[in-house]
């Protein structure tokens, strides 16, 4: 049983992620996602480069964001605003995020839910490409997986996107053993080998954990996920 420390759980960030740090804190939220909910397996990950997360030659995950490209831009935004670079405005990052269907509020943005066909176009490129590097690191490790990151999938898109996983294992030579879909939600495991699939709910206190974590890290105030957690 994984518990979180009180330094997590009373966490309160006190200044805005630089946005060169978002691959790499989210990389760590799911790192800590993993271990929070299958300690027997991914409490030693590590996390590296090509793929992002690993265990020895045992485990490789690959990490990859499947987001909206409308959506990605007006976190971007809000986040320069909030930096006080590039001599954003309120009023010129309202603008633009409203452009993209969002609207800004001081602490925050919200994003247009969209259709499936929108969801999936990020989650199809994303794929392919993971798809073609594939080969740079699949003979190092005895488990390889790629684990997407959705932030609010209509509840059709991680299904469809496992069917696209599939089509592409199909497809390719070189195949993952697993597709990890990590939402705003749930934690979904796809065994290809078996077609079972595991998922997982998690609440928002969890969630909020799971994403501080990775804060936390890349802003160096830990050095590793286990830093904010216990294994008991």
């Amino acid at each position: 049983m994984v518990k979180f420390k009180n330094n997590v759980l009373e966490f309160e960030p006190d200044k805005i992620t630089d946005p060169s740090l978002w691959k790499y804190s989210d990389e760590y939220s799911v790192m800590a996602t993993l271990m929070y909910y299958y300690p027997n397996k991914y409490w030693n990950l590590v996390h590296s480069d090509k793929p992002d997360l690993q265990y020895t030659d045992l485990i490789g995950i690959e990490v990859t964001q499947c987001l909206e490209d409308s959506y990605n831009k007006s976190i971007g935004e809000w986040t320069n605003y909030r930096l006080g670079k590039n001599g954003k405005t309120y009023e010129r990052c309202n603008k633009i995020i409203s452009e993209q269907g969002g609207q800004l509020f001081e602490y925050g943005i919200t994003h247009r839910v969209s259709d499936e066909r929108t969801q999936m176009e990020p989650i199809i490129n994303r794929l392919d490409n993971k798809f073609k590097k594939l080969k740079e690191y699949r003979s190092l490790f005895k488990e390889c997986s790629l684990a997407i990151i959705l932030e609010e999938p209509v509840p059709s898109v991680p299904y469809k996107a496992i069917n696209y996983f599939c089509k592409k294992q199909e497809d390719s030579k070189l195949k993952f053993d697993n597709l990890i879909i990590v939402t705003n939600r749930e934690l979904i495991i796809f065994d290809y080998r078996t077609k079972m699939i595991s998922k997982k709910i998690y609440s928002k206190e969890e969630k909020r954990c799971f994403d501080y974590i990775g804060v936390m890290v890349v802003n160096e105030l830990v050095t590793e996920p286990k830093d904010c957690m216990t294994l008991e």
